[in-house]
């Protein structure tokens, strides 16, 4: 079993390292068995990790022996990414918001009078502030898009596309309401895609789950499309932001 850890690793004695590396080696799963693997299962896994810092730790050396050879990459990649706490993420968004407004008082050239060029610098910056904690920060991207489509979260890609028409107004509420809009989409699929990563209500991770599964768009009723679960969290996550002005 992939979860089955008879050896205490951080117990771990110098004289025996290779009985003990063989067993650190056989006992964690390969990339395609940790894609199968269920939820309690990777959690325990994870927290193995964790109570183990000083293997998978920065050096990952132990008794001056490199273990670096024994972690399969892909549990060193999900170890390294950062674990997402969604209260941490709501109040960082809304720090985000006032500084960016906060800062606009002080530029030598707000907002209102920025060129285009100028105005994705600054919206960059301000995505920047908060997407670093959502454990998926993807690209932010202008694109000219149909008038009435203010952008999207390209889960296929992993990118994020706001309307480069939004960037036209002198009023930036519109196009940063977009961007935490799509942003929380960028977030939400990974919540659902890595949920051992976060410290989000269950419940919730499971509404999350069931409605990409089985997601309506706005051409099948534009009430059902708007009142679904991961579009209603996305337009209460961007929404509160605009309610503070």
């Amino acid at each position: 079993m992939a979860n089955a850890y008879p050896i205490d690793l951080c117990g771990l004695e110098g004289e025996y390292y290779q009985t003990y590396a063989d067993h650190f080696a056989i006992y964690l799963p390969d990339r395609a068995a940790w894609e199968r693997m269920a939820l309690d299962e990777k959690l325990r896994i994870e927290h193995r990790l964790r109570h183990c810092q000083e293997i998978v730790g920065e050096g990952k050396r132990l008794y001056g022996v490199d273990l670096s050879p024994l972690l399969p990459q892909h549990l060193m990649d999900e170890n390294d990414l950062p674990l997402c706490d969604v209260a941490d993420l709501d109040r960082v968004s809304l720090e985000a918001m006032d500084a960016f407004f906060h800062r606009d008082v002080e530029r030598l050239i707000p907002y209102a009078r920025a060129t285009i060029f100028r105005r994705k610098r600054y919206l960059r910056a301000f995505y920047t502030a908060f997407s670093v904690l959502t454990g998926n920060n993807p690209p932010l991207l202008f694109e000219t898009l149909d008038e009435n489509h203010r952008g999207s979260y390209r889960y296929e890609d992993n990118q994020l596309v706001v309307n480069t028409l939004l960037l036209v107004s002198s009023d930036p509420h519109t196009v940063m309401r977009t961007i935490l809009h799509e942003a929380r989409h960028a977030f939400q699929y990974y919540a659902v895609s890595h949920p051992w990563r976060v410290v989000l209500d269950k419940g919730l991770l499971y509404e999350w789950e069931s409605n990409i599964s089985y997601y309506f768009r706005a051409g099948e009723g534009f009430n059902v499309y708007k009142y679904q679960p991961i579009e209603a969290d996305a337009d209460r996550f961007a929404r509160r932001g605009a309610l503070r002005e």
